[in-house]
């Protein structure tokens, strides 16, 4: 399972600080989730899954800011991931910590560095050129964490 993790770990940035500030803190509450032993692997999840949702919205806002032409299948991908993240979560409610272990140490980093290898990293040369390489806008507060 650490091979996932560890690919996510070194997935490249996009040259957009703004969009991998989000990644790190992506990837911040993906690596503290994993480390929690069972007992704080739950309040770790839903604190992921937070991170996440704050992620997608800022990036949708962005989306949205600069009329980003491929926005419908980025979002597409953001609500299918929160879609899963939201059905583990009913699993892990019910007893059922070794699925979500696996999406947080396996499933999530692949499809994160899928996602940013190709879908992120696209919308963040677009707003590179539409002369947004530099995105000041106000992060949500938990994105504010270091």
């Amino acid at each position: 399972m650490q091979s996932a993790l560890t690919s996510h770990h070194a997935a490249p940035a996009t040259g957009v600080l703004a969009i991998d500030y989000l990644h790190c803190q992506v990837r911040e509450a993906l690596f503290v989730a994993l480390d929690a032993d069972d007992q704080s692997f739950l309040p770790r999840f839903r604190e992921l899954t937070t991170v996440l949702e704050e992620t997608f919205a800022t990036e949708e806002s962005w989306m949205e800011e600069v009329e980003y032409p491929a926005a419908k299948s980025h979002r597409e991908q953001h609500a299918r991931v929160l879609s899963g993240m939201h059905h583990v979560h009913c699993s892990l409610l019910a007893g059922e910590v070794d699925a979500a272990r696996k999406v947080v140490a396996c499933l999530l980093p692949d499809w994160l560095t899928l996602h940013v290898a190709t879908l992120d990293t696209a919308l963040a040369m677009y707003l590179a050129l539409s002369g947004m390489p530099q995105i000041n806008v106000s992060l949500s507060p938990g994105q504010r964490r270091t």
